[in-house]
C-alpha cells in the first residue's frame, strides 16, 4: 500500500539563537535540522511535494516536509539545505505575520516560491478555528488564499489548520474555499485516498534523533506511539482551550 509520512517544522536557530521558553520546544537547532535530512537522504526515502502525492499509485513508502508559519529561517536556514539536498517541501505562512519580526518577508516568500517550492494558507491571523463564527471562518480561508495567490502568482491548494484543531464543518469549509488539501497535526500515517485530510508528525525539539530514525524507518511501535501522543495532545488542547 502506497504511504505517506509528513513531518512539521517550525523554526530552525543557527547557533547563538535563542526564542522565548514557550516557543522553545517547537524549535529545532540547525546542526540537528541537517542531521534529520541526511538521514531521510541516506535512507533513501522518496521526498515528494503534496499536491503530487494523489498520483503516487506505486506501492511505495513517501515523505514530505512542511514548515508553519513563516518564520525568517524559511529562507535563511531551510531553503539552503533543501536545495543541497534537492528535496521538495511546503511552506505556510500567516499572512498578517508576514514582514513582522523574524517572519518572511513578501519579497523572500515570492522567492522561495520562484525557487520551485509550494506555498499553502496558515490562515490570516492563527486563530483556533473551533472558536470563529462561520464568517470569520471563511475570512480566515478564503481572504489568506486569494492574498497568497495575488502575491505569489501561483495558485494556493494547501491549508495547515492553526494548532492542529479542527472539526467536520471546519474541513468542509476548507473544501469549499477552494483547498485540496487541509493539513493537521493530529498524526498518523497517510494514503492516496487521504488527501481532503491529511496528518503530521510534529518534529519539536524534544524529539530525538533515534525517534526519528526510527519514524523514517517505518518502525511500527514508534509510529503508533507517536500517534497516541498526538491524539493526547489534541485532547488535552481541547479540553483546556
Amino acid at each position: 500500500m502506497t504511504q505517506l509520512l509528513i513531518i512539521n517544522y517550525h523554526r530552525i536557530l543557527s547557533a547563538g539563537e535563542t526564542v522565548p521558553n514557550r516557543f522553545r520546544d517547537f524549535t529545532l537547532d540547525k546542526e540537528k535540522f541537517e542531521e534529520q535530512l541526511f538521514w531521510i537522504k541516506k535512507a533513501g526515502t522518496d521526498v515528494v511535494d503534496l499536491n503530487d502525492f494523489e498520483f503516487c499509485k506505486n506501492h511505495q513508502f513517501f515523505l514530505a516536509l512542511t514548515f508553519d508559519d513563516g518564520k525568517k529561517s524559511d529562507v535563511e536556514h531551510v531553503l539552503p539545505l533543501l536545495q543541497q539536498y534537492e528535496f521538495k517541501a511546503s511552506f505556510f505562512p500567516v499572512v498578517n505575520l508576514i514582514g513582522t519580526e523574524d517572519c518572511l518577508t513578501w519579497n523572500e516568500l515570492k522567492y522561495i516560491s520562484q525557487c520551485g517550492f509550494s506555498i499553502g494558507s496558515h490562515s490570516m491571523n492563527h486563530p483556533s478555528l473551533t472558536k470563529l463564527t462561520a464568517s470569520e471562518l471563511q475570512s480566515e480561508l478564503v481572504q489568506s488564499k486569494k492574498i497568497l495567490e495575488e502575491k505569489t502568482g501561483k495558485p494556493i491548494k494547501q491549508f495547515s489548520i492553526p494548532y492542529g484543531i479542527y472539526n467536520q464543518h471546519i474541513i468542509k469549509t476548507v473544501k469549499e474555499s477552494g483547498y485540496g488539501i487541509a493539513l493537521t497535526t493530529r498524526f498518523r500515517i497517510n494514503h492516496p485516498g487521504d488527501i481532503s485530510l491529511m496528518h503530521r508528525c510534529n518534529i519539536r525539539r524534544s524529539t530525538s534523533f533515534s525517534t526519528f530514525k526510527k519514524l523514517i524507518n517505518r518502525n511500527i511501535a514508534t509510529t503508533r506511539y507517536l500517534q497516541m501522543s498526538s491524539i493526547f495532545k489534541y485532547m488535552l488542547h481541547q479540553f483546556i482551550s
